[in-house]
């Protein structure tokens, strides 16, 4: 395995510098989910990034699906992932698509930008 001594992402990017890894990111998704993975985790802890090379990594798909079994799609169901990050469908109890990914992606921006995700102080109390 790939040694891999980047930080994972954290607050404090300057915008075109945020701009440019969350463009990477979604193609990145792009990527996954045409190749049918499904992350089901996407969160700044799951992202690696080297700022002097300009270099990120999706790691931990310990918990990621393949959405094709036997060339059939494949209903997710599973309410797994992290709760700040979840997709609201998630909750829900029927089955969602890997549009959670993208969900997830949003508040991983939306935090990397306020400092907080955005529903963290309905959970905090």
């Amino acid at each position: 395995m790939e040694y891999l001594p980047y930080p994972h992402l954290k607050r404090g990017l300057k915008e075109d510098e945020l701009k440019s890894v969350f463009y990477k990111l979604l193609d990145a998704l792009e990527y996954i989910h045409k190749n049918n993975i499904c992350h089901r985790d996407i969160k700044p802890e799951n992202i690696l990034y080297d700022r002097e090379k300009q270099v990120f990594k999706i790691i931990d798909f310990g918990i990621s699906k393949n959405m094709k079994l036997r060339g059939r799609y494949e209903e997710m169901y599973t309410k797994t992932g992290t709760l700040y990050y979840k997709a609201p469908e998630m909750f829900d109890g029927g089955s969602y698509s890997e549009k959670v990914d993208s969900w997830a992606v949003g508040i991983t921006l939306y935090e990397m930008i306020v400092g907080v995700t955005p529903f963290a102080s309905e959970y905090l109390g």
